[in-house]
């Protein structure tokens, strides 16, 4: 086979083989199923897509000319969350949710409503995926029919919150818990507080980048309040007040526990 043959060949090969890249880069990704169900008390939506895509949103919506009743679902795949539109308004529904899967190679989402959540009716309803990784923004299927038996919104349901209590047998080894449990590694800084007179303590609070300590006015730092300062190993100490709040010899105690490198 002479030269010029074998050079045309290895042209064409590498032709194809672009254009089987490109073509496996550019797949048109599309709805091919949508179903609504209702599974007690409950409408379940499922959508079907192929070729899925990491972020883009779902929307199932009836588009009526008069607005008197337009129903818009929308649900997205990263951080997402799922929305029912009655009338341009939005419902406040509990127990709304949405979930998604591509380990089967396409995109499969399900959402689910309760029927009070949707006036009762049969509604024709388009459904469209949305796109933002560029190429194709969109793409809709439908209509699909979606049937509400109707009935009451849920009741939202509360949980009080929970309750954790921090404390020491004194108000320095109290001070001590609470910056262990906000700064269980270690912090940018400290800030020192007269134990005795904490009225500096409360404008301290505003600070930001480590806890409060409480300290004496002066004489010896109690050595919960030292250990504390070690394993924060701050870089910066605060001292709230002037020299009869805290004193010089206090601050220094304090600032013995630090040491960081200079170079």
């Amino acid at each position: 086979m002479n030269r010029p043959v074998i050079l045309a060949i290895l042209i064409l090969a590498i032709l194809a083989a672009g254009a089987t890249v490109a073509s496996s880069q550019n797949q048109v990704w599309r709805i091919t199923d949508a179903t609504s169900t209702v599974e007690d008390k409950q409408i379940v939506l499922r959508t079907t897509i192929e070729n899925p895509r990491s972020f883009g949103e779902l929307s199932w919506y009836e588009d009526s000319d008069d607005n008197v009743n337009r129903l818009y679902v929308s649900a997205g795949n990263l951080g997402s969350s799922t929305s029912v539109r009655q009338n341009g308004e939005s419902i406040d529904c509990p127990g709304i949710t949405t979930t998604f899967d591509s380990s089967s190679g396409q995109e499969e989402w399900t959402t689910t409503i309760p029927a009070g959540c949707i006036q009762e009716g049969t509604y024709s309803m388009f459904v469209n995926r949305s796109n933002i990784e560029g190429g194709d923004t969109s793409n809709t299927f439908g209509p699909v029919e979606l049937t509400s038996p109707g009935g009451d919104i849920p009741a939202p349901e509360f949980e009080p919150a929970a309750i954790e209590r921090l404390a020491g047998a004194s108000r320095y080894e109290t001070a001590v818990e609470v910056s262990r449990f906000a700064f269980p590694n270690r912090a940018s800084r400290v800030i020192l507080s007269n134990a005795n007179v904490q009225v500096d303590a409360l404008p301290g609070s505003q600070l930001s980048g480590g806890p409060i300590l409480y300290v004496p006015a002066d004489g010896p730092v109690p050595q919960i309040v030292l250990d504390e300062v070690a394993r924060l190993n701050p870089t910066e100490v605060i001292v709230l007040g002037g020299a009869f709040a805290v004193s010089d010899d206090v601050a220094a105690q304090v600032q013995a526990q630090t040491s960081h490198r200079t170079n």
